[in-house]
């Protein structure tokens, strides 16, 4: 996958992004060896830097297992693990949409209770 510099998406997503489906596509197959992080920037023609920020993100997720000294290395078993992205659960997702939700009812209930309120004051009938 060619690097899109116009996108909206950030570099180091893109990276983690193309990684994600060289695994998935057995590329780098479970305990594999990464090549070096010196020969993936030349390969993404990146900076440094970007590309470490990819592979941490690889890291949080599960994908990648780093050993000072030896390298980078895809996960031994990738079962249970989000090939498709760092995606949020349904039920997280559901999750936050009630917090947002009770937040919102909260907020106005709020509204209200200071317009009616300030309504009053004034004399002025609902």
């Amino acid at each position: 996958m060619a690097i899109d510099r116009s996108s909206a998406q950030p570099l180091q997503a893109q990276l983690a992004d193309d990684i994600r489906r060289r695994i998935r596509a057995g590329e780098f197959p479970p305990g594999a060896k990464l090549p070096p992080l010196r020969a993936l920037t030349t390969e993404y023609d990146v900076a440094e830097m970007t590309l470490h920020n990819a592979i941490r993100e690889l890291q949080r997720d599960g994908l990648l297992v780093s050993s000072r000294g030896r390298g980078t290395f895809v996960s031994e078993d990738l079962s249970g693990l989000d090939l498709e992205g760092a995606q949020p659960s349904v039920q997280d997702q559901l999750a936050e949409l009630r917090r947002t939700v009770e937040d919102l009812t909260v907020r106005l209930e709020t509204l209200e209770s200071h317009s009616d309120k300030s309504t009053a004051d004034r004399g002025v009938k609902p």
